[in-house]
């Protein structure tokens, strides 16, 4: 680290052990703005400055004090055992006039006549080398070693004639400005208005005044008691109630204390990088949920502290400890979260490293974890050309400014629709995106997001953005936009259709084909599908098993299945395994006919051999007849919660089924369906709420999430979102034993309620429907899309 940097760094240390023991982050925070952190910013300067001029400032300021400190002197008077100021203590009774008459040597002849010569100042019997006082001529001793340095300093900046001469060439002066005087050009070394002339005779009159204060008899009293010693100095009353007093304390405290007795540069640059962390923070608007937590800082200046939360919109955030690094938890009302890891590395715990020459390599190499969206490599080591790295040297005036613009990159937060980027990524507008637990992931561009609602609107938090990527609109959405494709594409624009509208718009026949596939596919437990912009998926769990695509009006089934074991036999299988997008189902076969049919629906049963299946249901129309463009121009289609149930499998149906029965079997127990979701009444009482998210079935609750946290049934706190206050505990319920749960805690939360005596128990099941018969029954709506990347 550079001489400056750790200069700097050593005084902001010093500040922060000065704050030691248990300390407010408002405190640190206020300091830090207020720049209460012992260096100085020039309005317009990239830099932190050590200013000349500030520092003559404050010694000439200093000084003030310490005249006042020598005129009325705290002084110790021994009879009554107390510390006065000299003014009170001077102040003559009858002791000392009794005193003064007696004593022959305190009277002088004036004009011809005796008087007392000094009855105001009979204190003989006082101390002034008390313990602040010596602290103070101790200062003035700091004081005068600094003032005698700095004058050094700035004296050899001083150009003179004699620095001039023996340059190259004939020329014997190489000054660039000369002045004419009396018809000669002389050299113009230094001028009157210039910035170190005017510090140097600053500096040169404060040190005259200190040497005239050493004459003084407080300084002399005070060297006859010896060395002071400034370890362990003692916060005495004095010290820190007394102005002038404290302002010498503070002043060495800030500027003069030599014992940097801290930690290494690397512990201090962790604390430099945690208040400029918590400024970011308050800079962006975030507030302190509760400032009773305290941040700890040691005599050495570390700090240590548990949890600091803090709040804003639609935002929580929480910073904890690691090794070297702090943890930054992100959480949106909906109960999402995500975390970002701030390590600190300075250059010299970076010169440490083995190999410190291939310290890209190292920054590369740092482990992933798992549990981290982004680690940010906050560094004062400009080589390191790693994306998330964050440069912040010391001397850099916009240390903060810097943490916000990297905090800032975490709370990315826009208006988009579930609906569409479900399954497009709203950056690159690829439709290679997958859902990884409640948040999406776009395999071209990188883009992690999480889409929630708030306040009735479809939010997008996009957690890591990882590459710059321009917004596309509908019509344009594409992996790879190039400058020559996007001039085309003003020119002629490009509609590239989805397997959906593809499908909806081919043969009958081919239509059937598709409908009698997935049919069979879903008649298998556990088998889910997802359609996306190129094909129909099918899963279970994690796992590809199938996918229905279309080439050119061939309709085309890729499998999970071994290529070799059905090469040369009647399915003429073709082998797609060299393309990534088809390495779990490497087996693709074309479905032209009613034969073909029969053969891709035998390689299904084959492919789940042991796969239970469920019960038979009625076959349904799954294709999604094209919805006229004019309709979903910059705009989506938002549906019902009756229409998302139409959509998910008979299973989620029957899990919906079963619970609204418990529900309605108890007295007085309503259900009103709503276009989002299915609200059970008592009289006024809400007490629960269905919802579909996704294809999930959720379970809203009047029940305490609090009381059964960490047990089997997992639930969610959603208490924060305005519209679930009265039912802030939320489940899922996507297995027989998620039914079974939700099920139990209906009959908890309404135990004591009387059944009805004639409930006869009905199904409730919609019939499958795709979006243009959602719309016509009025079971989804169209709704303008907004987008921040507009």
């Amino acid at each position: 680290m550079k001489n400056d940097s750790l200069s700097i760094l050593k005084t902001f240390t010093r500040k922060l052990a000065n704050c030691r023991y248990r300390v407010a982050p408002t405190k640190l925070i206020e300091d830090l703005k207020n720049g209460g952190f012992g260096y100085t910013v020039e309005e317009g300067e990239p830099e932190v400055v050590n200013n000349d001029f500030v520092l003559a400032d404050d010694f000439a300021t200093l000084l003030d004090s310490i005249r006042v400190i020598f005129r009325e002197p705290r002084l110790h008077l021994k009879k009554e055992n107390i510390v006065k100021h000299a003014e009170s203590a001077s102040k003559y009774d009858t002791a000392t006039l009794k005193a003064t008459y007696k004593d022959e040597k305190l009277w002088r002849i004036k004009n011809g006549e005796p008087s007392p010569e000094y009855v105001h100042t009979f204190v003989y019997e006082d101390d002034m080398a008390i313990y602040e006082n010596r602290f103070v001529c101790f200062v003035i001793d700091e004081i005068l070693e600094e003032v005698s340095k700095k004058i050094n300093e700035l004296a050899l900046s001083v150009e003179t004639v004699n620095r001039k001469m023996g340059g190259e060439g004939e020329s014997l002066f190489t000054t660039h400005e000369y002045v004419d005087f009396m018809g000669e050009e002389l050299p113009v070394l230094i001028t009157d208005d210039s910035a170190t002339v005017k510090v140097l005779r600053s500096l040169i009159k404060t040190k005259k005044w200190l040497y005239s204060l050493k004459s003084k008899p407080l300084y002399k009293n005070c060297q006859k008691e010896g060395v002071f010693n400034p370890l362990g100095l003692k916060p005495t009353n004095i010290l820190t109630k007394d102005i002038n007093y404290y302002n010498c304390y503070n002043f060495y405290l800030n500027y003069l204390n030599k014992d940097p007795s801290f930690q290494t540069e690397e512990g201090m640059y962790l604390g430099y990088v945690t208040v400029n962390l918590l400024g970011a923070l308050d800079k962006l608007g975030f507030t302190l949920t509760e400032d009773n937590e305290k941040i700890g800082i040691t005599n050495s200046a570390v700090i240590r502290f548990g949890k600091i939360n803090l709040e804003k919109g639609v935002f929580s955030v929480t910073l904890t400890q690691e090794d070297g690094a702090v943890m930054m938890t992100v959480k949106t009302t909906d109960g999402n979260k995500a975390k970002y890891l701030f390590k600190a590395l300075c250059s010299d715990g970076a010169s440490k490293i083995e190999g410190f020459d291939n310290l890209t390599a190292y920054v590369n190499g740092l482990p992933a974890r798992d549990d981290v969206v982004k680690t940010f490599i906050v560094n004062d080591l400009e080589e390191i050309p790693e994306f998330n790295a964050v440069y912040v040297e010391p001397t850099l005036a916009s240390s903060v400014d810097i943490f916000v613009k990297a905090v800032k990159s975490c709370f990315l937060l826009g208006v988009g629709s579930s609906f569409m980027h479900a399954r497009y990524c709203p950056v690159c507008g690829s439709n290679l995106v997958t859902l990884d637990d409640e948040d999406y992931v776009c395999a071209d561009c990188g883009t992690k997001y999480h889409v929630f609602e708030h306040q009735e609107n479809d939010m997008i938090w996009f957690k890591d953005v990882p590459k710059s990527y321009q917004y596309i609109s509908r019509n344009e959405l594409r992996p790879e936009i190039d400058e020559a494709a996007l001039t085309a594409l003003d020119a002629e624009p490009i509609i590239r259709k989805t397997f959906m509208q593809k499908l909806s718009s081919s043969e009958e026949q081919v239509q059937n084909y598709y409908n009698q596939i997935k049919h069979t596919l879903l008649g298998y437990k556990k088998v889910k599908s997802k359609v996306s912009r190129s094909y129909d998926r099918f899963n279970i769990g994690r796992n590809s098993i199938a996918r229905i695509g279309l080439r050119g009006k061939t309709l085309v089934l890729y499998l999970a299945l071994n290529v070799e074991d059905y090469l040369g036999t009647k399915y003429r299988p073709k082998d797609m395994s060299e393309k990534k997008r088809y390495a779990d189902t490497p087996m693709m076969v074309k479905v032209k006919s009613d034969r073909g049919l029969k053969y891709a629906l035998e390689l299904i049963d084959v492919m789940l051999d042991g796969i239970p299946k469920k019960e038979p249901t009625e076959l349904v129309d799954y294709v999604e007849h094209e919805i006229p463009a004019e309709l979903l121009e910059g705009a989506y289609v938002k549906k019902s919660f009756i229409g998302k149930l139409c959509q998910t499998d008979a299973e989620v149906q029957s899990y919906y089924s079963a619970v609204k029965n418990v529900l309605l079997s108890y007295k007085k127990v309503n259900s009103r369906v709503s276009f989002s979701c299915d609200t059970f009444n008592r009289g006024r009482q809400v007490l629960a709420k269905f919802g579909v998210r996704g294809k999930t079935l959720v379970l809203y609750l009047a029940l305490n999430p609090n009381e059964y946290a960490n047990t089997k049934y997992y639930p969610k706190n959603v208490g924060d979102v305005k519209k679930y206050a009265d039912t802030p505990m939320m489940v899922k319920v996507k297995s027989e034993r998620g039914a079974k749960f939700a099920i139990e805690l209906v009959e908890k939360m309404l135990d004591g309620t009387k059944k009805k005596n004639d409930f006869v128990e009905v199904k409730y099941f919609e019939p499958y429907m795709n979006d243009a018969k959602l719309l016509n029954k009025g079971l989804a709506k169209i709704v303008k899309l907004s987008s921040m990347f507009n």
